[in-house]
């Protein structure tokens, strides 16, 4: 299957040579610009959320809610935890997000390289 995938991508290069020598150096800084952006944006994103969530959870913890007999009210005790649980993901996704944006900045080639072999399977 990967045999056909790739001889038709070979067949289609072939076919349009000339497009593809005047316009590919356009084509990649344009996918490279793209790419910087979406990862800043990313993790602009990821970073408010993160902070939002570590503040809330804060203000559970420290300026809890309390019920008429002195305990926790359920929100203060589920505003403690949730966040957490929810940062784990922003978190992850900052770092795969940081990986992408240093793999342009410092091996844009390989960076290609792999989002088209990414794009193709």
């Amino acid at each position: 299957m990967d045999k056909d995938v790739l001889e038709k991508a070979l067949d289609y290069l072939k076919e349009t040579q000339e497009f593809v020598i005047d316009q590919a150096p356009e084509v990649i800084i344009q996918i490279l610009r793209y790419e910087k952006i979406s990862c800043i944006f990313g993790l602009i994103f990821s970073c408010i959320g993160i902070f939002l969530l570590l503040s809330f959870a804060f203000y559970c913890i420290f300026f809890p809610k309390l019920d008429n007999n002195g305990y926790r009210d359920c929100i203060s005790v589920m505003g403690c935890f949730i966040p957490f649980a929810l940062i784990t993901p922003l978190f992850v996704s900052a770092i795969t997000l940081t990986d992408r944006l240093l793999k342009i900045y410092i091996s844009p080639k390989y960076f290609l390289i792999d989002l088209l072999i990414n794009k193709i399977r």
